[in-house]
């Protein structure tokens, strides 16, 4: 799963995700992403790039912060 998939994934079944489409749901995870990647110092090249792409500390931050 890619990084944005794997930040949004607590929150999956939660508004606004759960009521919006497929693609607007793709769409709200890279926004939150971005945003997370931001706040916690994620270095990914990409909020598609797949988490098992990303060293031990990122893949850490990431998943701190899908948990805030």
């Amino acid at each position: 799963m890619s990084v944005a998939e794997n930040m949004a994934f607590r929150d999956f079944d939660k508004p606004p995700i759960a009521s919006l489409s497929f693609l607007a749901v793709a769409g709200a995870d890279a926004r939150a992403a971005r945003e997370l990647i931001g706040r916690y110092n994620v270095k990914t090249p990409s909020t598609e790039t797949p988490i098992r792409d990303l060293s031990g500390g990122n893949v850490q931050r990431a998943v701190l912060g899908a948990r805030a």
